[in-house]
């Protein structure tokens, strides 16, 4: 089973001039990591219950149709695979918090 390892860091957004015309987007305060380890999940941070509920939620993908497939289909990715984890690492700006892989 492939080991895995994600940062999880809330987005701060500053507004810059009196109009709040320009909106800036940096890496704020530290929420938690999770990591997969023999096929098991490791969560070690705050208590956050929004990024908590993202990474134990099951992700559906939409697939977009190719060849013979006419239209597009859903895939479910489930927590505690790779596939999930690096799905949420990809689309959790969304949601407000920057991801960072841990290396080593």
């Amino acid at each position: 089973m492939k080991k895995m390892k994600v940062k999880f860091y809330k987005i701060d957004r500053k507004r810059l001039g009196t109009e709040d015309v320009v909106v800036i987007y940096t890496k704020g305060a530290f929420s938690g990591t999770m990591e997969i380890k023999n096929g098991e999940l490791f969560y070690h941070g705050k208590k956050d219950d929004e990024l908590l509920d993202i990474l134990f939620r099951p992700y559906h993908m939409i697939l977009p149709a190719n060849g013979r497939r006419k239209s597009a289909r859903e895939k479910l990715l489930l927590p505690g695979t790779p596939q999930h984890l690096e799905a949420i690492r990809r689309t959790c700006w969304s949601h407000g918090y920057i991801a960072e892989v841990e290396e080593g």
